[in-house]
């Protein structure tokens, strides 16, 4: 069962079972990101306008600070703003296998979610490489030979984003493999993402990584103070793979070579603040 594997594999994840070179990605990525975060959040209209929202309205202990700023609100309201600033400018992280922007969604929620109960640094940083392991995976058993996620008006990169965004900040939090399991079905359960705000252009597309990242933070919060969720969301009868994925899809690649085979060695970050295809063309 892939979710509970998954679930059992980001809650038991300890740094020391991480390999040197994937901690030191990790570290760059969270470099690059705060880079981002502070450029859209003081630079775009729409980076300006994510956080004058969440200090509106996030309302709560102010815990959580909305990355590439001073600000501090809410563990949800701070999720929501720093994925959206970290996805802001189409530099963020790109997978040569998995589908989407996972780092741009599971760091904020780990962060968010992390400081909202005080964990540990080396407890966030364990968020963030479990929900990037995570987020990174769930794409894996799609049927490639099948027509790909956007031509048919889906956006997998959030459809697959909220597993990561869980999963880290269920890890951040500590939470056990049997709450973190609760939170993958809370967020799976509302998995979403359409392209139409890509084809029209609409600020609405630099939100797609913020509200993942929130409903990961929300999830993780809710499977702790015990609310449940299908323990089966990615592979039940009407789970995320039989709802939305065509063909025939391998849900064993999902967790094949799990903790042995490490996403992060696929990560890339983009040289230009475009679509990931024309980054290549653009070095030519």
């Amino acid at each position: 069962m892939p979710t509970r594997t998954l679930a059992a594999f980001a809650s038991g994840l300890r740094l020391a079972d991480v390999p040197d070179r994937v901690v030191d990605r990790t570290l760059c990525m969270l470099l690059d990101q705060h880079g981002i975060a502070s450029f859209v959040a003081s630079r775009t209209p729409w980076g300006e306008a994510v956080t004058r929202y969440a200090l509106a309205h996030g309302s709560g202990p102010a815990a959580s600070q909305v990355l590439g700023t001073r600000h501090r609100v809410s563990a949800p309201a701070a999720a929501l703003a720093s994925g959206t600033l970290a996805m802001g400018f189409e530099y963020e992280d790109m997978h040569v296998r998995g589908d989407g922007h996972p780092f741009a969604i599971a760091a904020p929620a780990a962060f968010a979610a992390g400081e909202a109960v005080g964990a540990t640094g080396a407890d966030v940083l364990a968020g963030v490489i479990a929900g990037y392991e995570v987020g990174v995976r769930v794409s894996y058993g799609q049927d490639k030979t099948a027509t790909p996620w956007p031509e048919r008006g889906l956006y997998p990169i959030t459809v697959f984003g909220v597993f990561g965004s869980a999963a880290g900040a269920a890890r951040a939090i500590g939470l056990d493999a049997e709450r973190t399991a609760h939170a993958l079905g809370i967020a799976g359960s509302h998995a979403f993402g359409t392209m139409q705000a890509h084809k029209e252009g609409s600020m609405a597309r630099r939100l797609n990584a913020g509200r993942a990242a929130e409903l990961g933070v929300t999830a993780a919060l809710l499977a702790r103070e015990g609310f449940t969720g299908p323990r089966e969301v990615l592979e039940g009868e009407f789970g995320v793979y039989a709802t939305f994925a065509e063909g025939n899809p391998d849900l064993s690649a999902i967790t094949a070579g799990l903790g042995e085979e490490w996403a992060t060695d696929g990560v890339w970050l983009k040289n230009y603040p475009c679509n990931g295809l024309f980054q290549a063309p653009l070095d030519a």
